[in-house]
């Protein structure tokens, strides 16, 4: 599943075929690798986004409950949940999200208030989601269709 995440972000070449993407598309990995792990929230927010001014940075990191210092520590030190929501907020930021917003285990090591979050900024995201997930009720709520696969059975339709 991670391989074909990272054939579909262009990270890795297919063994056969051939793989295009038509629009601009972004992989948010298990790890938050978008994320520079020795830099603080706000230097990794304004590495992403060289235009934008330090105060909206940090106004949208107070709001996800990353204040003062804590915007200044080192991603590396804070939490998976801590995590996620710097790397969804460096997703969202911009001024378009991406078209295909490529997901593998984004719930991982979540407590419940980042696993909310989660949900509630995919089911609200603007493009088209490809989410790796083995956590079926995350899934559910997100989204208008899903696919389903295990071994090499294929399913689509809405998972209740």
């Amino acid at each position: 599943k991670s391989t074909l995440l990272r054939i579909i972000a262009g990270l890795e070449q297919a063994k056969t075929g051939i793989c295009k993407v038509y629009g601009d598309c972004l992989y948010l990995d298990q790890h938050f690798s978008l994320l520079d792990g020795e830099q603080s929230a706000l230097n990794n927010l304004q590495r992403l986004y060289p235009d934008s001014d330090e105060a909206t940075l940090r106004t949208d990191l107070a709001g996800l409950r990353l204040r003062g210092d804590k915007a200044l520590q080192p991603v590396k030190h804070f939490s998976g949940g801590e995590r996620l929501k710097v790397a969804l907020l460096a997703v969202m930021h911009g001024e378009t999200a991406p078209d295909l917003l490529l997901l593998d285990e984004p719930d991982n090591h979540l407590d419940l208030e980042s696993r909310l979050l989660l949900e509630q900024v995919l089911a609200d995201y603007p493009g088209t989601l490809l989410l790796v997930s083995h956590d079926l009720s995350l899934v559910a709520g997100i989204g208008n269709s899903q696919t389903a696969v295990q071994s090499f059975d294929i399913g689509t339709g809405v998972i209740e």
